[in-house]
Parts: C-alpha cells; structure tokens; sequence
C-alpha cells in the first residue's frame, strides 16, 4: 500500500465517475480485497457536522477489514473511505474534515501553531487513557484532529491552544 492508498482507484481524469456498489478494489501491499458496499454524497453527510463540501466527493462505505486504519481520506480522487472495521464514531467526521482542509492551503500563522503544539503537547497533556500523537504526522492531521477527537481537543485547551486553533482554521471551516 503505497501512502495508505487504494490502488484502481479512478484517474484524476475520471475522479467524477463514482464507483458503483459492488465494485471491487484492493491496496497495494494487502492482500484483502475491498467491495463498495454503500455510497453517499459527502456534501450530504458533512451538514450533520456542519460542515460544508460544495464538490462531489464520494463517501465509500466498504467490506472488508483494514488493518491500522478505519477510514480514509484519498486527496488524489477527493473521495473518502470508511472500512468495515470503522468503530471509532469520530472516524467519518474526522475524514470529511480532510475533505474540506485539505484543498485550502494552512496559513503561516497555522503552520507556526502546529509547529509550537508538537512542542507544547506532551504525554501529561492528555487526562488518561491511551492517545497517538497523529496529529504530529502532518499539519492536515493536526487539523482533523483538532476539530474531531475530544482527547485532543482537551490536550489544546490544557496548553492553551485551542482558542488560537480555532482562531487559525476559522478560514477553512466559513
């Protein structure tokens, strides 16, 4: 799997044809393979988390188990994937806001704040229980989980962060 992305996915050419129920694909380095079982309009979807996606983007919810992920977001074909083993019920949200930021470029001022947050947010910033440190992996993942996992969320508001998070992504979420 190259980047955690479905191979036979459409062409950037054909991104707009949206895979049927039924349809069949695999990623590369797994040997499962996946079947479309439902479609949505993530422009539908996305209102109930008030957000907006004003460009069809399908939200394919698919058979079969992926190991280390439950959901994805694959900005090449603007689509999202949701995997059978999905058990996290901030998984969709979380995707459609990569749907949403992914296309707007972070300011300066937003990249600085990631970059102060890698440093602030430590172990002890979070109240219990078990939390990756995703949001360290890009600034795309600092911004989905800012906006959709509460841990994190709370780990920001204990820095002091989150009131210039929210500050700093009001631009992407208008």
């Amino acid at each position: 799997m190259e980047n955690g992305l479905p191979q036979r996915l459409p062409t950037q050419e054909s991104k707009r044809e949206i895979f049927p129920v039924g349809h069949t694909f695999t990623i590369a380095g797994e040997e499962t393979t996946y079947t479309v079982e439902k479609v949505e309009m993530a422009s539908e979807v996305a209102k109930q988390f008030g957000l907006k996606i004003n460009r069809v983007v399908p939200i394919y919810w698919v058979k079969g188990m992926s190991p280390g992920r439950q959901g994805g977001y694959h900005p090449e074909t603007d689509a999202v994937y949701v995997f059978e083993n999905d058990t996290d019920e901030t998984t969709l949200e979380h995707e459609l806001v990569h749907a949403v930021e992914y296309k707007i470029p972070a300011t300066p001022k937003l990249i600085s704040l990631w970059e102060k947050a890698k440093e602030v947010i430590v172990e002890s910033s979070f109240s219990g229980g078990f939390f990756a440190f995703n949001f360290m992996r890009n600034i795309h993942e600092f911004i989905a989980e800012g906006k959709t996992r509460p841990a994190f969320i709370e780990a920001l508001k204990k820095e002091g962060l989150y009131e210039e998070f929210l500050e700093e992504t009001s631009y992407i979420f208008e």
